[in-house]
Order: C-alpha cells, then sequence, then structure tokens
C-alpha cells in the first residue's frame, strides 16, 4: 500500500496530498500540484511548467508551454489536452498566477510600483529604468520573493520615496551593505548609476 503516496509523471519523485504527506513524515515527498493527463505533477515540476515558452510543436503557436509529449515534445494548453488555463485575467499573458487568476508579472509590477512610489502614486521618474529591469525577469516568482524580504523592501522605499541620493553614496549608506551593493549594482546595469570600479 503506497499511503496515498504516487509519483511524479515528469520527475518520478513522491508525491502525495497535505493528508498523505503528514502521514509520511519520515520520507521526502512533494506537494501534488495537478493531475494533468499524463498522470500526477509535483510542485517543482509544475512551476518549471509555467515557465517553459517557445514555439508549440503540435500547432506552431508562440506561448506558454507547459504540455510535454511522450517524445519530448513541448505542447501548448491547447495541443497538451486538459492542463488548464493559465491567462492572467489583468493583462492577458500566460503563466505562473501569484494569486487567483493574476499572473507574477502583475503581481511583481504592483510590488515595484508600490516601493519604488515617490509618494504620488507612481513610480519615482529616475527610477523608471530599474523597475522595467525589474519586470524583465523571466521568472517573476523569484523577484516577488526576493522583494518579500525586509532588506530590499526598506532599501527601494527608501529610494522611491527620495531619502537618499541616487548615488554610490547614498545607496551605500542603505543597510544592510550586501542589498545595497546588490541594488546599486542593478541600477548601474539600468544606466542610472555610472559604472565603479
Amino acid at each position: 500500500d503506497s499511503g496515498g503516496l504516487e509519483r511524479c509523471a515528469r520527475c518520478d519523485r513522491l508525491v502525495g496530498t497535505e493528508y498523505a504527506r503528514r502521514q509520511h513524515p519520515d520520507v521526502k515527498v512533494l506537494a501534488l500540484r495537478r493531475r494533468w493527463p499524463e498522470g500526477p505533477i509535483c510542485s517543482g515540476c509544475f512551476a518549471a511548467a509555467m515557465e517553459t515558452y517557445g514555439v508549440c510543436d503540435g500547432c506552431g503557436a508562440d506561448r506558454l508551454l507547459p504540455g510535454v509529449g511522450t517524445e519530448g515534445q513541448r505542447w501548448c494548453t491547447d495541443c497538451g489536452g486538459g492542463l488548464g488555463d493559465f491567462t492572467c485575467t489583468r493583462c492577458g499573458r500566460e503563466g505562473w498566477r501569484e494569486h487567483t487568476g493574476v499572473c507574477g508579472w502583475c503581481v511583481l509590477g504592483d510590488h515595484v510600483k508600490e516601493l519604488l512610489d515617490d509618494g504620488t502614486g507612481c513610480i519615482r521618474a529616475e527610477l523608471v529604468p530599474l523597475a522595467t529591469l525589474i519586470l524583465s525577469m523571466k521568472r517573476p516568482r523569484s523577484g516577488i520573493r526576493w522583494l518579500s524580504r525586509p532588506e530590499p523592501r526598506g532599501i527601494f522605499r527608501a529610494l522611491g520615496s527620495g531619502q537618499v541620493p541616487l548615488t554610490h553614496e547614498g545607496i551605500h549608506s542603505l543597510p544592510p551593505l550586501r542589498s545595497s551593493i546588490y541594488i546599486r549594482d542593478l541600477m548601474v546595469t539600468a544606466g542610472i548609476l555610472p559604472p565603479v570600479d
């Protein structure tokens, strides 16, 4: 008896419902995220599927490709059959839904707008290239997790509100140093600050 545990159809790791996972505390069991035509899909394989884009081997459309064929074909949700609708209700883009109906890029955009707000409800004008750079991430979930940490949140709020000048020295005055150096490097990449040695 497997005790409610199954194998992910893609990676062959053990998956189960929350109840099944509690019944096996001594075994590494991933969350059962979806049940697709090919079988149960673990949380890791589902996340990878929601970040795979390209030209569908079935219909030739350039879009989200969560489906995998028996011979390794990459399929869109339509050609994969029964995978679901992952279209964002706000922007119309297909992908990972961070909240009900809302994709990761929209949620990431909300966070960036909130943190870089100049006090008028808009992103501080000088920081728009930084916002654009952050929003160009391939994996918005990584950005959302990063921006949920207190260190970058505090630095971005200070920059957006103008508490410190947009200079290398100004950014270095913001703790913690490791986070401020990373954000400074992003600002150099975005063209807001000149490079430094």
